[in-house]
């Protein structure tokens, strides 16, 4: 069996078991979603090139320019704010990122001069 489709299974297995109560999946976007609505609602009302130094809407407005979690000029902010719709929104932005990951180790493997087929699977 191919060394990749052994992994696939483990890892699979492992999520699964992890992650069979639902809510513990979604635990971040509870935090998460909250601050892309509140930098999209920023991002309306002062424009797209003004970045927020705090949020009035979280801890009263609590520092947000040097917050590396706030994620205000991340791929994901960029299409939350582009598409009305907020989870079509993330399925994009998510999409997205796996596509910018994969193409990078793709090529990051592929300057270390691995074979392409390798690189390929070892980038999915």
């Amino acid at each position: 069996m191919a060394p990749h489709l052994v992994f696939s299974v483990v890892y699979a297995g492992i999520f699964i078991h992890v992650f069979k109560n639902h809510y513990a999946m979604f635990g971040d976007y509870l935090f998460f979603l909250g601050r892309l609505f509140s930098n999209r609602i920023y991002f309306v009302k002062n424009g797209l090139f003004h970045l927020p130094y705090y949020p009035p809407i979280f801890g009263a407005g609590l520092p947000a320019y040097a917050d590396p979690q706030d994620m205000t000029g991340s791929v994901l902010q960029f299409v939350f704010n582009v598409i009305p719709n907020p989870y079509l929104a993330l399925k994009i932005a998510f999409l997205l990122c796996l596509a910018l990951t994969y193409g990078g180790y793709f090529l990051l493997l592929r300057r270390f001069e691995i074979h392409p087929w390798v690189a390929a699977t070892a980038s999915f």
